[in-house]
């Protein structure tokens, strides 16, 4: 058994959700309002004067609405963002090199640095702003090329603005996804503590119930067959009673020890109660289940458990029971108890 065992079962879709429920929230919102607006803008932009300009409007307010509507059919939503995303710098290059409405054209680009990182992360969202504002930057500093007319004065002060503008925008939304990453992970680790015994660090009840159950209900899981072993201490209450309880704990912490030393990686290995351990042998039918957990019972037996100077004997028995389907799962703990007491009554330290 791996001892990052819990990163098998991290569960950040609850997280991963409210981030893309919240990016699904601001896309539409920017459609719909800005969408709205382009098309206001593209209705009275009279098409004598600036042709060029109105068809632009009108296409992106075209783009961004039809894209929004279509991915209420579908869940692929970074192909939604980078649609929406890639239809707004083309459309910005247009306003700055047409002046827009009365040559204004520049005052309407500030609010697309915040959109893009809000759609795309900062990371990406900085890349994108980039090629944004080097296209900006050549169109202004071309005049020549472009039908707009900007003064001197208004380029520079449109340079610099927009440049704080990228930076502050950057910067929220950069300790905006730091702050998301540590409320995930401290969410992760909640969930590692509330599921791992913390005498043993080995999974607890908790897990078998929820996580584990969860990932077996999944219908992409494949590790059918599954052995179910339930394995108890021989003569645990002797130790607590000869010892004390603290001696106990130390044995059951050895114990832990040599079980996940002797499974596999792949194994699964619980602490459920007092001194019961729970097995889960994934891949593997009884045959294979039986040989596993006798070599778990003759690594127990071989093993020193020094407790306060001595070396105690320590032994084990184990009811071991196979599962196919995750309704025979469901039973097959109760079977494993039923194989244990098999093996209690037989005289302990054997399987059953």
């Amino acid at each position: 058994m791996k001892k990052d065992w819990w990163q098998r079962f991290v569960n950040t879709k609850s997280s991963e959700n409210i981030d893309t429920k919240r990016k699904k929230l601001v896309l539409f919102a920017f459609t719909y309002i800005g969408g709205t607006i382009l098309v206001i803008f593209g209705i009275k932009t009279p098409a004598e004067s600036n042709l060029a300009l109105k068809v632009i409007l009108l296409t992106t307010a075209v783009i961004i609405f039809s894209n929004a509507f279509v991915s209420y059919f579908h869940e692929k939503l970074e192909v939604t963002f980078t649609i929406t995303g890639l239809s707004i710098i083309p459309m910005v290059w247009a306003i700055v090199y047409t002046g827009g409405h009365l040559n204004t054209g520049l005052y309407w680009t500030f609010p697309f640095p915040i959109t893009l990182f809000i759609l795309f992360g900062y990371l990406r969202g900085l890349q994108l702003n980039i090629v944004l504002f080097s296209g900006i930057a050549f169109l202004v500093l071309s005049p020549e090329q472009i039908e707009a007319s900007y003064r001197i004065a208004e380029v520079s002060r449109y340079f610099a603005a927009y440049i704080v503008n990228i930076i502050l925008c950057l910067i929220g939304e950069y300790y905006r996804s730091r702050s998301h990453t540590e409320l995930t992970k401290l969410s992760v680790e909640r969930q590692r503590q509330a599921n791992t015994d913390p005498l043993t660090k080995l999974p607890n009840r908790r897990f078998i119930n929820t996580a584990f159950m969860n990932m077996v209900t999944d219908e992409q899981f494949d590790h059918f067959p599954i052995t179910i072993a339930v394995l108890d201490v021989d003569h645990f209450k002797q130790v607590n009673d000869n010892y004390g309880h603290d001696a106990g704990d130390l044995v059951l912490k050895q114990l832990a020890d040599v079980i996940k030393s002797s499974v596999r990686d792949t194994d699964i290995v619980a602490r459920t109660g007092g001194e019961e351990f729970l097995m889960i042998f994934l891949d593997a039918e009884i045959q294979t289940g039986l040989i596993i957990a006798e070599k778990v019972r003759e690594a127990v037996e071989n093993s020193q458990f020094d407790i306060q100077n001595r070396s105690l004997p320590i032994t084990v028995s184990i009811g071991c029971v196979e599962a196919k389907t995750y309704q025979q799962f469901e039973q097959g703990t109760l079977l494993a108890d039923k194989q244990l007491y098999k093996a209690k009554s037989s005289g302990r330290n054997c399987i059953c």
